[in-house]
């Protein structure tokens, strides 16, 4: 499947294990909730439609939408950003899992988080995409002149938008 995709096995698991890395590295050093709190505002949002298919396609939208950011805004950058994004988002979602213990049980977080391998597995081939530009900044030092990869195409992007839909169904279905 991933050779479809055009990546190999490595290029998907150095994202894969960024978010790996990063959960338990926030578990390792049992982040202070104050952190979260401190540092960003929690905003409310009052959404008028609480209907699955509206849930469902503010979900999507939203995952689908940093999807392209990860495999666009990664390529022009040579990796860069879906580097920084992936370890930003590994570090959130571990401290946000330790934030939730706290105060509820394992079984509401199972039931919260039922969406997020798919979500992860997801974000890790949009990453592997746009980080297919990161081993050029060492060609740039080596070689007289250097070729970028070709722009990624809509058809490597089909499994991780499929994984995304079912992971915003499964989201919108335990949210209400």
């Amino acid at each position: 499947m991933l050779k479809n995709l055009n990546i190999s096995v490595l290029e998907f698991l150095f994202p894969l294990s960024i978010w790996i890395f990063g959960v338990l590295a926030v578990a390792a050093t049992q982040l202070d909730n104050s952190v979260i709190h401190d540092n960003f505002q929690v905003v409310n949002i009052t959404i008028i439609e609480n209907s699955f298919l509206f849930d469902f396609f503010i979900i999507f939208l939203n995952n689908f939408m940093l999807g392209l950011l990860l495999v666009y805004l990664g390529y022009f950058s040579f990796g860069l950003f879906s580097l920084f994004s992936t370890c930003f988002n590994s570090f959130m979602f571990g401290s946000l899992i330790l934030d939730f213990l706290k105060y509820n049980s394992i079984i509401e977080l199972l039931n919260m988080i039922i969406h997020a391998p798919f979500e992860i597995v997801s974000f890790s081939i949009f990453a592997a995409i746009g980080l297919k530009n990161l081993w050029i900044i060492g060609d740039v030092f080596d070689k007289p002149t250097f070729e970028l990869t070709s722009l990624p195409r809509l058809n490597c992007l089909y499994l991780p938008i499929g994984l995304l839909v079912l992971s915003s169904v499964l989201e919108s279905f335990f949210r209400n």
